[in-house]
């Protein structure tokens, strides 16, 4: 399975979790993933995802710190694909990362509905095959869903 990771182009940024936890959630159980931007080459993540930023809101991630440790990890955040130049066939689902970059230059002129919880809170919506979540606290959570709506499995089993 392959799926596609759209992230910002925006100097502002995206925020770091809302890649490093659904790679890991999918890499792990042995899913390519490739990345992509509206611009294509290098990303930037918001400073407050840094988990080594001095005011860093992420300081205890350890998943985003395990990523940035990988070298050619980080090296995949400066060599985006070019969006517009991706052939979309080839992949199984796409995941658009989060963040405030993703409000400049990714989805909100397409009619989508919006909805909340408070704001420190995980919250993950499916609607058919379209899942979102709310914030960085639901990255987790909205990597199992994915990955359930993806290989029609759930990762939680009941007695």
């Amino acid at each position: 399975m392959r799926v596609l990771f759209i992230i910002s182009s925006s100097d502002t940024g995206f925020w770091l979790s809302e890649v490093t936890h659904p790679y890991w959630h999918f890499v792990e159980r042995g899913i390519e993933v490739d990345f992509a931007s509206p611009s294509g080459g290098k990303v930037v993540y918001d400073p407050y995802s840094d988990p080594y930023f001095k005011n860093s809101t992420e300081s205890e991630d350890l998943v985003s710190k395990g990523f940035l440790s990988d070298k050619e990890l980080v090296a995949k955040l400066e060599s985006t694909l070019i969006l517009k130049e991706v052939d979309l066939s080839k992949y199984d689902e796409v995941h658009v990362a989060g963040g405030r970059g993703a409000t400049f230059d990714l989805l909100e002129e397409v009619g989508s509905d919006y909805s909340r919880v408070a704001t420190d809170d995980p919250y993950v919506i499916r609607d058919g095959k379209l899942i979102t979540g709310q914030n960085q606290q639901s990255a987790s959570e909205y990597a199992l869903v994915f990955l359930h709506t993806l290989t029609g499995h759930s990762p939680v089993i009941g007695t």
